[in-house]
Order: C-alpha cells, then structure tokens, then sequence
C-alpha cells in the first residue's frame, strides 16, 4: 500500500470520527439543549435557581464495571474518575448558581456517594431508585415548591421524564457512559408540568460564569 493511499485512509477515518462527533453533538442540541453552548439558556438557568424554582435531575458519576471485581453487582461503586466528576459538580454547583437546595439520592452507593461528595448532605428516597416508570414524573410533581431540588438518581429515572405530547423528554438515551454526571434542569411551571431548560455534563461545569462576580 503506497504512503498516499495510507495518507487517504488516515484522513477518510479522521473526518470520519469528526462527522460522528458532530451528529452526537447536534442529537444532545435537539434532545437537551447543552448549557455550556448556551449563554442565554444558562442566564435563564440562573434566574429561575436565585428564585427557587428548579429541579435538577442528576444521573450518578461513572460506576465501577459491574464485570470487574470488587464491584457488586446491582450496587456498583464509584470509580476514582466518579469520584473527580462529582467533586467538578459540586465545586460547580456552589461556584455558578446562587440560592438554597435540597438533596436526595436513591439507597445506592452510587447515587449516595455522588450526592456526598458534590453537596455534603442528602437524603435517600427510595422513589429515586431504579428502575424508575410514571412514579418518578409523580414524585417531581409533588415536591415542594419554593426550593431548588437536586434529585442524585440513575439513568431510567431521567429516562422516564415525558413531555406534554407524550415523548420522552430527553431524546438520547442517558443511560450511555457518556452520560454519567449529566445534570437535566427543569423549569416548575404553574399548571403542574416541567419545561426542560437544558443539560450539563460534568466536565462542563468548569467553564460555567459565576453567577455573582467577586467584589
């Protein structure tokens, strides 16, 4: 094989990796519009904290492989990059976004452990647990109002979320390495629905504004 055919084949592969990366980027834009792209979306975020009136679903940061030992199976631990990703969102939860909050986490070690370590306290609720159906959507509905709730859970509980016409509120599956740490925000609205304002992921938070500037 000549060096120029190699040369084709390496650029036909790096455009290749570059066109998969976009149309992931562009489904996460259709499904969870991502904050970190959106100044004003992320303005409006800030608004609705200071006024207590968000809910932010939050998958767990990355767990052990189920296939490795010592994790148990059905109640994986953290890894040591979980345990970074949920520090980043702690850290960026105090630093970016103003206002009081609540915890709650599902009776496992993944979701507890996250909640520590980015927020110190929480509560376990067991409607939080997995695999969560319609019971979730009726959790959130009933939470108190007037307070911003930081709800640590798994993947099938985000996934459950439905919007006004039915569909799944987020498109993509979060259930995806990917997606481990991803934050969904979501508006209370008056008429007893939820409007999705966007996503982060953990690594994002890093870059967020401060929502108040240092004197």
């Amino acid at each position: 094989m000549s060096t120029k055919t190699i040369a084709l084949l390496i650029t036909s592969l790096v455009l290749a990796c570059f066109a998969a990366y976009a149309a992931v980027e562009h489904r996460k834009s259709d499904d969870c519009p991502p904050l970190a792209e959106d100044p004003v979306r992320w303005d409006h975020l800030v608004s609705q904290w200071q006024q207590n009136n968000v809910i932010m679903v939050l998958r767990h940061a990355t767990k052990c492989d189920k296939d490795v030992p010592p994790c148990i199976d059905g109640n994986e631990i953290l890894t040591q990059r979980g345990r970074l990703e949920a520090g980043l969102i702690g850290e960026g939860v105090q630093s970016s976004l103003m206002g009081e909050y609540i915890v709650s986490h599902s009776y496992l070690d993944r979701t507890r452990d996250t909640a520590l370590i980015a927020f110190g306290t929480s509560t376990p609720k067991a409607e939080l647990s997995k695999s969560c159906k319609s019971s979730f959507e009726d959790y959130i509905l009933s939470l108190e109002t007037n307070m911003n709730h930081i709800l640590v859970t798994h993947s099938s509980c985000i996934n459950s979320l439905k919007r006004l016409d039915g569909e799944r509120l987020i498109g993509f599956s979060t259930g995806k390495d990917p997606h481990f740490g991803i934050a969904a925000f979501l508006e209370k609205k008056p008429e007893g629905k939820h409007e999705l304002i966007g996503c982060l992921w953990p690594t994002n938070w890093a870059d967020m504004p401060n929502a108040v500037s240092a004197d």
